[in-house]
């Protein structure tokens, strides 16, 4: 080992030089990762030819192309100083090769390393020194503390892909970006390596020039062109939480761990004593979720730590007492390394800035145009430079802190952390937590530790003088964490919660990059917590402020109205009062209805956003309408003119909404209106829509006018921007007037997500222009985009407010083949009928039409399906409103409705119900179709409609009835089983073919008994038609507790059904045809997610009927899937087709002809079969059987 002039090592490990043991250098995966990235141009291939082919032989090529290797999102880096890589790569490029050859692939690979890490390219003319061990913490950490980045640290250069054919890879000057990064989203990647054959050089036998070298470690800024993209900057700065211009900042960089590793082994690192040098392999801690734990000394240790970083030492010439895996002091070698992962940013556009400022002066379109471009801009790995800390301290019985209750008084005791742990944003926050414990408690059992977190809820302003709930009595308390709540959240959900969410809940800004933990510990799992007096539902009172879940399963704040020992009542802030909900108290209590499988109530802020800290000048909230009755009020969307500060006093409410009062103060009778923590803080809010909907009336042409209050006016503000209720008026931002946007109208977020996962705007094909509000308010109306589906008929439709349902069905309908190609083909215009009552005129069907046209044209990317929805509307006034509905409820409506508007029918005579008991059963088959027929005929009888046998007994006397019927749809019951195991389809239809006995109030009427009785009853599946759809009954009905009303609750287990071979032939008693028999495929599903039919969301999954691949449709978003993934607990409706020939009635087309049965002489037939006749007097008479 050498000795270093200025600064003494010594060595931890010896270095290694076999690269056969040296996974991380792997010549073949480096080949593979570097060429993969690369291929998508051709052009590249002869400049990839002469850097990977032949097998590369030296170690500096090889490092060139590992630091060449793309960065996918879930990568691990590590940072470096800007000063040492430079250096490395002056000193790499000088080194000897066995080649020529060799040594020109290496030059040109550590050129093009320069290039795309930002750096200075190399020459021979560079002046370097031996790069040594390498030292982050000289330039990167904080003095005294060299386990800890500085703030200022930001990152000089992005991970940016290998692109041999740039033609500007020689130019040193060159600014162009990258323009086809195309990260992967799998966090966690990890690139598996195997042994190399390559020779590593053999480390200097004595260094030179170390006090250069230390002076370009320390060199944070080189005086040359810096090529890094400001896009790059801007999006690791707001990643980061720093500013990418601020001049105080420190370089660093940020390399692929297979060339770090490879670094590590030939270089060395140096240690956190500041003294020894490491070449071991990295802990296996660090390939975990903890980026870096530490666990601090005493202030006697680190000063220490300070001093020998900071004095030189004499040279140690004998290494052979000095190697192993400790200081020799009892202090651990820990190598002073900074870990980090790539995490997705956004890719920032620099005219942004300019563009907004000019917003005012843009055209509708020029806006639209603008809006779309920012919702279209790609996501790109970015290293997380400053991942979020986690610091802890240990709390038990013998470490409580002076209370009485044996607990940690966070509220006034100062914080003195026990360690702390470095975890990426993007990582789990329930994985984050388990790793926190398992290192900073590794001897505790589960059962006998849990983690309270600090929250923050500090405010200087004005409150209402009346008794305030205990959270608002601290800056600051600890909280308990809802660990089990937020396993099983995480369970349910497809994006569990990152860490960087769950600390964004924890303070005012949501901008710390930290969060304050108490490990609590206990003796065993049977004794007592220390804190346990401190719990939550412990102290609970009338009063409180938490969150707490609906009946939907969604969070919100809330009130506590009464307090059980089982339960806590709830009142929902800017909802009216009927919707309180008695909730559990604790997690094994009991209360009726849907609440019992809710959670109970957690503290403030943990579940929900703290949005009103976090409220802007121009931002869009929504607000009470002034005329809105107490239990059903009106909510509009209203701009934020002004906000006022909180220790302004509180105005005066003129023109604001009736707001219901409670009885704050248990001592007095006096109510008031709530104040959500009595805080006074109030708003000024534009609400446009009550100015156009009001103008012209008493109220609203005379608005309420006072005089100019001195709280009205701001030095920053306009002077004539002064309250006018009830149009522009004040209102109090912790009251229930005002609410956060998408609370209970839809927010904008959904209007900016992509249309499909594939949007482009063709050239010389403009977007439908988006118009503004018919009444005149704030934001944009969802409009219809131009632009290529990702498949035929793939196209994403708009939500037009809880229009979910309606996308979902029309997803599904859509691809019904013969269905679509009979609208496609315009054959549905000779058969419209007009004059049909039961119809609408034609109208549904040449909207449906409309639509379905517009949806396999081509030119749409995403659609509104308005013209549908409103003159579905129009005929059903059940669907006139913005609320939830069922989609199987919608989906049979359309279907009848495009029946009636399509039926051949004209004119429909009377036609009594053939009762079949005592005839043949295909004879009443046969009878009960043409009567059928005599009322109904259109495209859907043709397809989609099919019979099923009936038959009733009278539990009495025994009378009984056959009957055969005609369904669209087959609703089954779940033949649900313990556990939540997967039921299967075929389980559920052979439970629709059981026998069940009536209930009272589907009671069959008995002719012989002559009164209603509860009758046994039998179905089974006569026919079936080409397409079948089957119903999967999910809802049952439950009372709501605060209404008194009917609640549909939901069964969310797993039905199984077959993707493709649904063979039904068992099942059917009717005639079978070979050339078309029972057996399907699916081709879509309409799927639900929530907890009741009328609350939730509805997607659908469909197979493309031309291309034949799967699709996934949520509203406006359509991307590729399988059919497996719609194999869920959410899966409502199944939609399957013939997948051999076709069999028009079902079937009964066929079997009629065989008979020679006209399918249209049924008006003629009585019901046992005889034809009438007219004899020559005019009368009639039974002749013979048919």
């Amino acid at each position: 080992m050498p000795s270093y002039p200025a600064r003494q090592h010594r060595a931890v490990s010896p270095v290694n030089t076999d690269m056969d043991s040296q996974a991380s250098t792997s010549v073949s995966e480096t080949i593979r990762t570097v060429s993969a990235a690369s291929h998508a141009k051709a052009t590249s291939q002869s400049a990839f030819e002469r850097l990977l082919e032949p097998t590369p032989e030296s170690w500096t090529l090889v490092a060139a192309l590992q630091l060449l290797q793309p960065q996918e999102i879930g990568d691990t880096v590590y940072l470096l100083p800007t000063g040492y890589l430079q250096n490395w790569l002056y000193w790499a490029y000088n080194q000897a090769s066995a080649s020529p050859a060799e040594q020109s692939r290496a030059r040109e690979a550590l050129k093009h390393v320069a290039l795309y890490m930002g750096l200075v390219p190399p020459t021979e003319e560079s002046s370097f020194s031996d790069p040594g061990p390498m030292d982050a913490a000289g330039t990167l950490a904080v003095q005294g503390h060299p386990m800890v980045l500085k703030p200022t640290v930001r990152l000089h250069r992005g991970l940016r892909a290998f692109d041999a054919s740039d033609p500007s890879a020689n130019n040193s000057s060159s600014t162009s970006p990258r323009s086809h990064i195309s990260p992967k989203s799998s966090l966690g990647h990890q690139r598996q390596t195997t042994s190399s054959h390559i020779k590593l050089p053999p480390k200097p036998a004595s260094t030179k020039n170390m006090v250069a070298r230390a002076k370009m470690n320390g060199h944070t800024h080189f005086d040359h062109h810096d090529t890094m993209s400001s896009s790059l900057n801007k999006a690791s700065a707001a990643l980061n939480g720093g500013d990418s211009n601020n001049s105080d900042q420190h370089d660093c960089v940020a390399v692929p761990e297979a060339f770090y590793n490879s670094l590590r082994n030939v270089h060395g690192v140096i240690c956190q004593d500041g003294f020894s040098v490491s070449f071991q392999p990295a802990r296996a801690q660090s390939e975990g979720i903890i980026l870096q734990h530490e666990s601090h000394g005493n202030q006697e240790d680190r000063n220490m730590i300070h001093r020998r970083m900071n004095e030189p030492k004499s040279p140690i010439h004998s290494m052979s007492a000095l190697v192993g895996d400790n200081l020799g002091n009892g202090k651990e070698a820990v190598p002073v390394e900074y870990r980090r992962k790539v995490i997705a940013g956004e890719m920032a556009v620099g005219a942004d800035s300019k563009v907004e400022a000019q917003m005012e002066r843009l055209s509708l379109m020029d806006k639209l145009m603008f809006e779309e471009e920012k919702r279209r801009r790609p996501t790109m790995p970015v290293p997380e430079i400053h991942p979020i800390k986690f610091l802890y301290r240990l709390n038990n019985n013998e470490s409580n802190q002076s209370t009485s209750n044996g607990s940690f008084d966070a509220t006034t005791a100062p914080w003195q952390s026990d360690g702390f742990i470095l975890v990426s944003q993007a990582s789990s926050a329930v994985d984050a937590l388990t790793a926190l414990i398992r290192v900073a408690a590794p001897k505790a059992a589960n059962q006998t530790v849990r983690i309270w977190s600090r929250r923050q809820y500090p405010y200087e302003g004005t409150t209402r003088s009346s008794p305030v709930a205990s959270v608002t009595q601290a800056k600051s308390t600890l909280e308990l964490v809802a660990f089990g709540q937020m396993k099983e959240e995480n369970r349910k959900s497809k994006r569990p919660l990152t860490v960087g969410e769950w600390v964004k809940r924890h303070s005012v800004s949501g901008s710390e990059r930290q969060v304050e933990c108490l490990l609590e510990l206990r003796q065993s799992s049977s004794a007592g917590w220390p804190r346990e007096s401190l719990e939550l539902m412990r102290r609970v009172q009338v009063g409180d402020f938490v969150d707490a879940q609906d009946v939907a399963g969604k969070w919100y704040e809330a009130r506590v109205c009464n307090v059980t020992e089982t339960s806590v009542k709830v009142h929902y802030i800017g909802w009216s009062s009927k919707w309180d909900t008695e909730l559990k108290r604790w997690p094994d209590s009991h209360v009726s209805g849907l609440a019992n499988k809710l959670f109970p109530p957690a503290s403030l802020w943990s579940r929900t956003p703290r949005w009103r800290e976090r409220l802007t000048v121009g931002d869009i909230v929504e607000v009470r309408d002034t005329s809105s009755l107490l239990q059903r009020p009106k909510w509009y969307k209203g701009e934020i003119k002004r906000i006022g500060k909180p220790s302004d006093p509180m105005r005066p409410l003129d023109g604001g909404a009736d707001l219901e009062v409670y009885q704050l103060d248990a001592e007095s009778e006096e109510k008031e209106a709530l104040l959500l923590l009595d805080r006074g803080q109030q708003i000024l809010v534009e609400v446009a829509q009550e100015r156009s909907e009001k103008a012209g009336s008493a109220f609203g042409s005379s608005p309420v006018h006072r005089e100019i209050q001195p709280a009205d006016l701001d030095i920053n503000a306009s002077a004539s921007l002064v309250a006018e209720p009830p149009f522009l008026r004040w209102v109090n931002l912790y009251g229930e007037e005002v609410c956060e946007l998408g609370t209970h109208l839809k927010s904008y977020d959904d209007v900016k997500t992509p249309a499909t996962l594939k949007y482009d705007v063709e050239t010389g094909r403009k977007p439908v222009e988006i118009m503004r509000t018919p009444s005149g308010g704030a934001g944009f109306m969802r409009e219809s985009l131009r632009g290529a589906p990702p498949a035929p008929g793939s196209v994403g439709l708009h939500n037009l407010g809880n229009s979910c349902f309606l996308n979902s069905t029309v997803q599904c309908l859509n691809h019904m083949e013969p269905i679509t190609q009979y609208f496609l083909r315009d054959t549905y215009t000779g058969e419209l009928n007009r004059q049909n009552p039961l119809g609408s005129g034609g109208n549904v069907a040449m909207a449906y039409a409309s639509l379905i046209k517009q949806m396999w044209s081509g030119d749409y990317s995403v659609l509104a399906p308005r013209s549908l929805k409103q003159t579905v509307a129009a005929f059903a006034p059940q669907f006139d409103n913005s609320y939830q509905h069922d989609s199987q409820e919608f989906c049979q409506f359309l279907m009848d409705g495009l029946h009636e508007d399509l039926n051949r029918v004209k004119t429909k005579p009377y036609v009594e119900e053939l009762e079949g008991f005592g005839m043949e059963d295909q004879r009443a088959a046969i009878e009960s179709w043409r009567k059928h027929l005599l009322r109904h005929d259109s495209i859907f009888v043709d397809h989609c409609q099919g019979m099923h046998r009936s038959h009733l007994t009278c539990p009495q006397c025994g009378r009984e009835s056959i009957k055969f019927d005609v369904y669209s749809s087959i609703s089954l019951p779940l033949a649900t089983k313990k556990h939540h195991a997967s039921i299967q389809l075929e389980d559920c239809i052979e439970m629709f073919m059981e026998g069940e006995q009536l209930d009272e109030r589907n009671a069959w009427y008995c002719p012989s008994c002559r009164r209603h009785v509860c009758a046994l009853k039998m179905i089974a599946l006569w026919s079936v038609p080409d397409v079948l759809i089957l119903h999967l009954k999910r809802f049952q009905f439950d009372t709501c507790m605060s209404s008194g009303g009917m609640l549909r609750s939901k069964i969310d287990d797993t039905v199984t059904f077959p993707i493709e071979g649904l063979d039904l032939t068992k099942f059917i008693l009717g005639p079978i045809d070979p050339d078309a028999p029972p057996v399907y495929k699916l081709f879509g599903v309409s799927e639900h997610t929530g907890y009741t039919a009328n609350s939730g969301h509805y997607t659908a999954t469909v197979r493309n009927s031309i291309d034949g691949q799967w699709y996934r449709c949520n509203d406006s978003h359509v991307g590729r899937t399988s059919g497996e993934a719609a194999i869920t607990g959410g899966a409502y409706l199944l939609f399957y087709q013939r997948s051999k020939g076709s069999s028009k009635w079902a079937g009964m087309a066929d079997v009629m002809k065989a008979r020679g049965v006209d399918p249209y002489g049924g008006l003629n037939v009585d019901q046992d079969g005889f034809k009438q006749v007219k004899t020559k007097s005019g009368k009639k008479k039974k002749r013979s059987k048919h």
